[in-house]
């Protein structure tokens, strides 16, 4: 599901097309996370996909990321009901500590009704007895006082399976224009560069079917040179194993990321930690 598209949704049969065909690629370190670049929780078809995702996928963990405005007492119940197992996980972008830093960064006033279903959520799931783990995440760019004041407050209400996840702020290969934003990926850009791990990791499917191997490229859409193909047209299996991703892996190894516009001013590999170590001239 994603809003970018002129605020198109992925029709739903292509949708359980994905989770048909992520049901036969998925292996034991599988994710699956029904989100999109927009917000998950205005999709009219949410609770169906939920409940076609995980009856195809019964134990492959779910991670959704909202933020948080739409998780009202209805939509926490309905996701504490589907996302019973060990690893799955609700993540919610409330990414300021306070009503003021909320504004500055979002240009609109919904600190205090996220809280309040944040809140609510952390109450429906101890009500009904299970429910996912919650990952509270605030921006790295608030001030070093903000984000302990956030860890204090959050970490005296959520539970043990739960944390608060401080996360680097982008500005998405210069696509947020944001002067703050700017800085910090500018930022980031001067510390020696690594491997992006999103390649060799994930998969991203796009409203119309299209796969890419990173966020950055599912927002650029057609355009993107990272573009791997559609699952209309092949399985995703075969994209995910195949040429043009085996060629984009090696290019990122030897350290070539130039190699592909959408990589090239993009900072977002900083989000991962590096785990990588090079020898000679090659990352391994």
């Amino acid at each position: 599901m994603d809003s970018r598209s002129l605020g198109k949704d992925m029709d739903f049969e292509l949708f359980k097309e994905t989770v048909d065909q992520a049901s036969k690629t998925a292996e034991n370190r599988t994710v699956i996370t029904p989100v999109g670049l927009g917000e998950p929780l205005m999709y009219d078809r949410y609770h169906d996909a939920l409940v076609y995702l995980r009856g195809k996928c019964p134990d492959v963990p779910i991670s959704i990321d909202t933020n948080g405005t739409l998780l009202d007492t209805e939509n926490s119940r309905m996701l504490c009901k589907y996302l019973t197992n060990a690893h799955d996980v609700l993540l919610v972008s409330l990414n300021a500590g306070n009503r003021t830093s909320y504004v500055a960064l979002n240009k609109a006033d919904k600190f205090d009704l996220v809280v309040r279903n944040i809140r609510g959520f952390l109450e429906a799931r101890r009500e009904l007895g299970r429910g996912p783990a919650l990952v509270l995440q605030i921006l790295g760019s608030n001030p070093a006082d903000e984000i302990e004041d956030f860890r204090d407050y959050w970490g005296a209400l959520i539970g043990p399976r739960d944390l608060v996840s401080v996360k680097p702020l982008t500005d998405w290969g210069g696509r947020v224009e944001s002067e703050i934003a700017k800085k910090h990926a500018d930022a980031l850009r001067k510390t020696p560069r690594y491997p992006c791990l999103s390649p060799f990791i994930m998969a991203f499917v796009h409203v119309d079917g299209g796969v890419y191997p990173c966020c950055q490229a599912l927002a650029e859409g057609e355009e993107s040179d990272l573009l791997l193909g559609n699952i209309e047209k092949k399985s995703l299996r075969d994209l995910c194993t195949g040429a043009r991703i085996r060629e984009i892996k090696a290019e990122h190894l030897k350290g070539n990321w130039n190699a592909f516009r959408d990589c090239r001013r993009c900072a977002t590999y900083a989000s991962y930690p590096n785990l990588w170590f090079k020898l000679w001239n090659r990352w391994l």
